[in-house]
């Protein structure tokens, strides 16, 4: 087994993968690169974060006020529980709790910004900011 290890290779940029060919192959017929001996390096796994709920929202609307102002700060987000809201009346109403969920590399400035939406809420606002 070979494989092109031309990073530039028009396989690999139109694919996504490295190309690897038999033995018997020598050029690369996408790039013309000699190959290389061996199978093509994989790619590292994506590595798995274990999210951390940063706020717990009263009902899914506050859970998506929340979701957009974190993702305007480009913060990656994810609302769990949402789609208990629709068994409101079969389960106790300690288990239907909304929580928005980040990156735990993102939580401190996720928490600020959750903060401040909840400040504006109780203000009557959207956002913690006041339009006047």
């Amino acid at each position: 087994m070979k494989h092109c290890a031309n990073q530039d290779c028009e396989n690999l940029v139109r694919h996504g993968v490295i190309a690897e060919f038999f033995d018997i192959i020598d050029v690369c017929p996408d790039c013309g690169t000699h190959l290389s001996p061996g199978e093509a390096p994989r790619p590292e796994p994506p590595t798995f974060h274990e999210l951390q709920t940063i706020y717990q929202a009263a009902d899914g609307i506050q859970a998506h006020l929340v979701k957009a102002a974190l993702e305007e700060a480009g913060i990656p987000v994810h609302i769990s529980g949402e789609a208990l809201m629709g068994a409101v009346g079969e389960l106790p109403a300690t288990l239907l709790q909304v929580e928005v969920q980040v990156p735990p590399e993102f939580a401190v400035r996720a928490r600020e910004i959750a903060l401040q939406c909840e400040i504006g809420h109780e203000d009557g606002g959207a956002t913690g900011n006041d339009p006047t």
